[in-house]
């Protein structure tokens, strides 16, 4: 017998098989960029067009990946046989072998058309965002499988080659659904927490713009021989206490419809009053000690714990929480984005027994002498927006802080949206006074001090949790620290 006569030529039409090649090609070419900006961990392009489309989102949750794998690495590896088979199906080769290359090449188109149905499922169903380079290689999929169910060589018949592809990508899903979360945070403790208490002195950290209120002299000025000479040592030291450092805050023009101020304790205030107003206004004997003592949430420095009043910095819920909590985040990170979800199912959880001072600290250089690296454009001007927002109306800030980070915001929508929540007069007003951009400062003297590094930050009593953190872990950090009672 001649050559010729033993040998046939490929299972598939010329114009199939090209179809075949192309749309190959193009799926592994989408899926080596997916896993090059997965290895290098580079956002990919032009994938933030709506409050539906967003790469970021869908390229960093747990179902992109596969025992820690990401999925674009084995697609990578199906495409890049597929079009290798492909190569011999257009030359003539032995009968047994043209069977056996026509069963494999429909396995694998099978194979990608399954997944491609399981992961478009996965992005509408359970992600609701949607990464267009994604479908697009799914689209790719889908199409492959078409073509290999409509072609006229079947080697064991349809069910059994759409079962076998169905097999395989079954597996992929399982494994993808059986795997735990992995943990992508990091527990700190600070090592002078890791020694038993010793009273160790605390930092009190203070917003900008907190001078006390002082009344207008013309009301309140007493005769000069009325009013005695402060002694220059007059605050008295309390025993066996060390003293706390205090950190001075810069001041900020403007604040609520004006200056940020804080009112005289009833003891200053009845010090201030009693000289030239005693006989009018009756003021009755006012004790040391008597005044309300400011809750304060205690968190680890570098150094020593640091005190923040939840009073006076953004917050998340209220400061008659039962526990409170610090966090530090980047608007435009997406495991700031992941972290913050966990916060809301925090929040679904517990209710009003937890609140969040939640402080933005832009990773943007233009803004934060600390940050790394470049990116996180527009960061900077998104986080004024937010303290804008929340020192115009603290009502709203929650609603604004988890409308950014729905999704990657410009910051031209970002402006919009603060305005129709608080007014564009009132917001322009805020950001023309540069407060905003003061407390942004401070919050990056605060990111200095607690160690700086990678957002997002949880910020408990004694320990800093670093990195994206999933709501069931989150909640049980919180259960565990609400028995601790970390927030005095």
């Amino acid at each position: 017998m001649s050559i010729p006569a033993a040998l046939t030529v490929g299972p598939f039409s010329s114009g199939r098989l090209l179809s075949l090649r192309l749309l190959c090609l193009t799926a592994l070419l989408i899926s080596a960029y997916l896993a090059w900006s997965a290895i290098q961990m580079q956002p990919v392009i032009g994938c933030s067009g709506s409050d539906l489309i967003d790469c970021e989102h869908v390229l960093n949750s747990h179902w992109s990946k596969v025992v820690e794998i990401p999925v674009s690495i084995p697609a990578v590896g199906l495409y890049a046989t597929l079009l290798g088979l492909l190569a011999f199906a257009g030359r003539p080769a032995p009968p047994a072998f043209q069977r056996l290359l026509c069963l494999v090449l429909s396995v694998g188109f099978l194979t990608a058309g399954w997944a491609a149905l399981w992961f478009i499922g996965l992005q509408v169903l359970v992600l609701r965002h949607l990464c267009p380079w994604c479908l697009a290689a799914h689209a790719c999929g889908l199409l492959l499988s078409m073509l290999a169910l409509t072609s006229s060589v079947r080697p064991l018949g349809r069910v059994p080659v759409a079962g076998l592809g169905l097999l395989l990508a079954g597996g992929l899903a399982t494994v993808q659904w059986l795997s735990p979360v992995a943990a992508t945070f990091e527990v700190i403790v600070p090592d002078y927490a890791r020694v038993p208490a010793g009273g160790e002195a605390t930092e009190e950290f203070a917003p900008p713009g907190t001078e006390e209120f002082t009344p207008p002299d013309s009301i309140l000025a007493a005769p000069a021989e009325a009013v005695p000479a402060a002694a220059p040592d007059a605050t008295p030291a309390t025993q066996g206490t060390p003293a706390a450092e205090q950190f001075e805050p810069p001041t900020v023009q403007g604040g609520f419809r004006g200056p940020v101020l804080r009112p005289l304790s009833p003891l200053a205030l009845s010090a201030t009053l009693r000289p030239a107003w005693s006989s009018l206004l009756l003021l009755p004997p006012v004790v040391p000690g008597d005044e309300p003592e400011t809750r304060k949430v205690t968190i680890p420095g570098t150094a020593k714990p640091i005190e923040l009043d939840p009073a006076v910095w953004p917050l998340l819920g209220s400061t008659e929480a039962k526990f409170i909590f610090v966090e530090m985040f980047d608007y435009t990170c997406p495991y700031c984005r992941e972290t913050n979800q966990s916060v809301r199912g925090a929040f679904e959880r517990f209710g009003d027994e937890i609140a969040v001072i939640a402080l933005p600290v832009p990773l943007e250089q233009k803004c934060n002498r600390a940050a790394s690296g470049s990116g996180h454009a527009g960061s900077c001007e998104l986080s004024r927006l937010a303290v804008a927002v929340w020192r115009c109306d603290r009502g709203k800030f929650r609603e604004y802080h988890d409308w950014l980070f729905d999704r990657n915001r410009t910051v031209a929508a970002a402006r919009r949206q603060a305005e129709d929540l608080v007014g564009r007069d009132r917001l322009r007003t805020e950001m023309d006074s540069g407060a905003p951009g003061k407390y942004i400062e401070r919050h990056v003297d605060l990111y200095v001090k607690v160690g700086s590094g990678t957002v997002p930050k949880l910020l408990f009593s004694g320990r800093s949790v670093v990195g994206a953190v999933q709501k069931e872990a989150l909640c049980s950090m919180i259960s565990r620290e609400m028995g601790q009672t970390p927030a005095k």
